[in-house]
């Protein structure tokens, strides 16, 4: 990949470059470094479906199966009249089964820029992994009958793994580039109009949990890290901690990360207990849903804001000994952030328009 001298630094992936290629390249001035493009693995922690306490098919009658979602008081503020009706989420990941029972009904449709396979360019959206790893992120996020803490809201998605599980540095650009300003499914006619409200990233470039090792992208400042606690309101011991980027406080915040229950691709009607971090980032993009339904106008900033100013914090780390030199006795800190989210103590915190 090239990166370029300038404001703002521009990346170009080019696949297959031969070294005379790569030797020309480095020649020009204005190219600031090239490097091998990235490709990895992702360690999958979806747990096994469990059709004796989750029916085959969905109900309206279905309220929240979802214990991650009952904690942070999705139901109270779905009774305020706040379901993300009006916002867009998109989701960079391994695809989505668009015919899914709890999702096709709030896809924005290929025509109206809401899907990009870098991969094979094809035309309607796939999920490749088998039980669907983006599927079942997205089901956190937006999954109807109870599932999604932002039912109403729609989703766009593009494809950043090949069949063969293998995520792509080169493609995540290109599906960054597309979640900023949208192409149709060709990768032409851009419209960044078109542009999801919120964007979900449920991948990192590894190592894994321990300290010091919250990662790509979540590490930066830039972005809203997630960890993700058990059910018994305690940090997971998979979960990544801090400090991340220039030693700032990693995660933000935590969600709930262990048996998840979520839709998976393995047929429309299917639903599965998923257990990771994967799984805790999607809620805490639902509840960005949420404020911006009740407030468009509201700034990256602002959101961010809110969200860490309306966490509750009694939950426990799973060690006692702080990471990067803060106990996890002090908010925030390297294991828990600013604490656990909160959809209705943030809706609240959001002004009116």
């Amino acid at each position: 990949m090239l990166h370029k001298l300038g404001q703002p630094k521009i990346v170009i992936a080019v696949r297959g470059a031969s070294m005379e290629l790569i030797n020309k390249i480095a020649s020009v001035q204005e190219v600031l470094n090239i490097t091998e493009a990235v490709q990895f693995t992702m360690r999958s922690l979806n747990g096994s479906s469990t059709p004796e306490s989750l029916p085959e098919s969905s109900t309206p009658e279905l309220k929240s199966p979802n214990w991650g979602t009952d904690y942070i008081q999705t139901d109270e503020v779905w009774k305020m009249g706040y379901d993300g009706s009006g916002i867009v989420v998109g989701i960079i990941d391994t695809g989505v089964m668009v015919g899914h029972d709890s999702l096709r009904e709030n896809y924005v449709g290929t025509q109206n820029y809401g899907w990009f396979d870098p991969d094979q360019n094809r035309k309607y959206p796939v999920d490749v992994e088998v039980g669907g790893h983006g599927t079942s992120c997205l089901g956190v996020a937006v999954g109807s009958f109870g599932f999604g803490v932002a039912p109403a809201a729609n989703w766009m998605a593009c494809l950043v793994s090949d069949n063969k599980g293998i995520w792509h540095e080169d493609w995540i650009i290109e599906c960054i580039q597309f979640m900023l300003c949208p192409t149709d499914y060709k990768g032409e006619n851009k419209n960044c109009a078109k542009a999801p409200h919120v964007i979900n990233n449920s991948w990192y470039y590894p190592p894994g949990p321990g300290c010091g090792t919250a990662s790509p992208p979540g590490s930066y400042p830039e972005f809203i890290g997630v960890g993700a606690t058990v059910y018994e309101n305690q940090t997971a011991r998979f979960s990544s901690n801090g400090p991340g980027y220039n030693g700032v406080i990693k995660p933000d915040l935590v969600a709930g990360g262990d048996y998840v229950y979520t839709p998976a691709s393995v047929m429309e009607i299917h639903y599965l207990a998923a257990i990771g971090t994967s799984f805790s980032a999607p809620a805490v993009v639902g509840v960005i849903a949420l404020m911006l339904q009740k407030n468009p106008t509201l700034t990256n900033e602002e959101v961010k804001q809110i969200l860490l100013n309306t966490t509750t914090t009694d939950i426990e780390a799973y060690s006692t000994e702080g990471c990067g030199g803060i106990s996890t006795d002090t908010f925030p800190n390297n294991q828990i952030g600013y604490g656990m989210v909160n959809a209705l103590k943030a809706i609240n915190r959001v002004p009116a328009l």
